[in-house]
């Protein structure tokens, strides 16, 4: 999951921040070690991602000892995205249409020759017409 933080480009979704930071606190508490330095790690990172303050309800439930392995897991840390950026849209279509103006009245003008993709040519040869 780190290297999941670590490569993201845009920002967790703020209504996926709180589930998955109680799923780390809990994992906080784990018995294994690996799991327990791990979920500090991702917890830094979601920090680092998201910010202090929407993380504030859970981190007031840590222990001290886990709250300062956050801090630091956090200091550490470098992401690719930025707290707050919004996630670019990847479609034009997304937003509504114009009302009036000159683009509504304006018919479609009809395609160029030039501007259409070249006709493919058969492989086969063409037959010619005998008189």
């Amino acid at each position: 999951m780190s290297r999941c933080f670590a490569t993201a480009t845009t920002p967790i979704q703020t209504a996926h921040v709180k589930p998955l930071a109680e799923t780390l606190a809990s994992l906080l508490e784990d018995g294994f070690e690996g799991a327990r330095n791990e979920a500090a790690i991702c917890s830094g990172y979601l920090m680092k991602m998201v910010g202090e303050r929407p993380l504030n309800a859970t981190m007031d439930n840590i222990a001290e000892i886990r709250k300062a392995k956050i801090k630091e897991a956090f200091e550490k840390v470098t992401v690719k995205c930025k707290a707050g950026v919004a996630a670019p849209q990847t479609r034009a279509s997304t937003a509504p249409p114009k009302k009036g103006g000159a683009s509504s009245k304006q018919q479609k003008q009809p395609a160029r020759e030039e501007d259409a993709p070249p006709v493919p040519q058969s492989s086969a040869p063409k037959k010619l017409a005998v008189s």
